[in-house]
């Protein structure tokens, strides 16, 4: 009976089993470090709105998390827009 290995060529896949390995090792570094960079914009962006509320003196209901279906500081995006505090508005200042 034939052998499904050739002795000869079986270096390779712990070579490839390395490779990859040291591959998803990285990618988890990369994962890693996106999602510290994520949590810390999300943090300093709710900071700069919760001063925002504050200065223009809006209720505090505003300033508290959101539930599910709604936005970081508690409203919707149609209360938000009646809020002014930017919800749903375009990014950037020029037309198309």
């Amino acid at each position: 009976m034939r052998p499904f290995f050739n002795r000869s060529s079986l270096w390779v896949y712990p070579v490839y089993a390395g490779v990859g390995g040291s591959f998803g090792y990285w990618l988890l570094g990369v994962e890693q470090r996106q999602v510290g960079f994520m949590q810390s914009r999300r943090e300093g962006l709710l900071e700069k709105r919760r001063r925002r509320a504050q200065r223009e003196g809006l209720p505090e209901d505003i300033l508290k998390e959101g539930e599910p279906g709604k936005t970081g500081l508690g409203l919707t995006e149609a209360e938000g827009r009646q809020t002014g505090l930017g919800f749903g508005k375009p990014m950037g200042g020029g037309g198309m």
